[in-house]
């Protein structure tokens, strides 16, 4: 995959997006995004940063899952919050807690591209970049 991430740094862009990405954005990947790099975490930045965010957050007994649009930076989940979009957790006793998640994860699909929408419309009228 590290070759990959090299070809794509030889092309400049205007935005650069991750959804549900495992792994750390290299720092020569983020300075390829001309006005920003934006990422998309299902979870309340800073409390839920990292692994298994929805998990972590139906433990703690929330009753939303926010779906956090923020600046990428060459740490997991620090950057500056863009925009938060709140989704209803709706916990169902009946199931797991593995099911819950897998059924929230499952909902916050079509959220996707209205919050990164959004979030892109605020960078241009805030004048907003990284």
């Amino acid at each position: 995959q590290a070759h990959n991430c090299a070809a794509l740094a030889e092309h400049p862009c205007d935005l650069l997006v991750s959804v549900n990405y495992a792994f750390l954005v290299p720092l020569y990947m983020l300075r390829v995004a001309r006005c920003a790099a934006l990422n998309l975490h299902r979870g309340k930045l800073p409390e839920y940063a990292g692994a298994y965010p929805i998990m972590r957050a139906i433990e703690a007994g929330e009753r939303d899952i926010v779906l956090t649009t923020h600046l990428m930076e060459d740490q997991y989940d620090t950057g500056a919050v863009v925009l938060e979009t709140l989704h209803p957790v709706n916990y169902e006793p009946a199931n797991s807690i593995e099911d819950n998640v897998a059924r929230v994860k499952t909902e916050l699909i079509p959220l996707y591209p209205v919050a990164l929408a959004a979030a892109i419309e605020l960078l241009q009228s805030q004048s907003i970049t990284k």
